[in-house]
């Protein structure tokens, strides 16, 4: 099980993102082993990246979000923030895939329709 006495520093990108899926995880009642057997990883592997101590890179994000039946781009800040980033100081790589990332999730939203 991930260690839960070690929560991610928020403030930082991989903080930010690893904190959401945290609590996707909590608001399914999932464990941290469930969500690594279910994408095909370890439990140490997903708790390096619960944790913030490792980032989670785009192709994760994107089995979690259907592991979990959510969006891709629930893990990233909005707050009514519009610029790419949702107010966190990214780099032009972290802006350039939270673009893509939402980019390819309103063009699968427009094919379901």
């Amino acid at each position: 099980m991930a260690n839960i006495a070690k929560l991610p520093q928020t403030d930082t990108p991989a903080g930010y993102v690893a904190g959401e899926v945290r609590a996707q995880l909590a608001r399914r009642g999932w464990s941290a082993t469930r969500l690594a057997v279910s994408i095909g990883e370890t439990q140490s592997w997903m708790s390096r990246r619960l944790t913030g101590d490792v980032p989670f890179d785009v192709d994760t994000l994107t089995k979690i979000a259907e592991a979990l039946g959510v969006h891709p781009g629930s893990f990233f800040p909005d707050g009514g923030d519009t610029s790419p980033s949702g107010g966190l100081q990214l780099t032009a790589g972290e802006q350039r895939m939270i673009v893509a990332m939402r980019m390819a999730a309103e063009m699968e939203d427009r094919s379901k329709d």
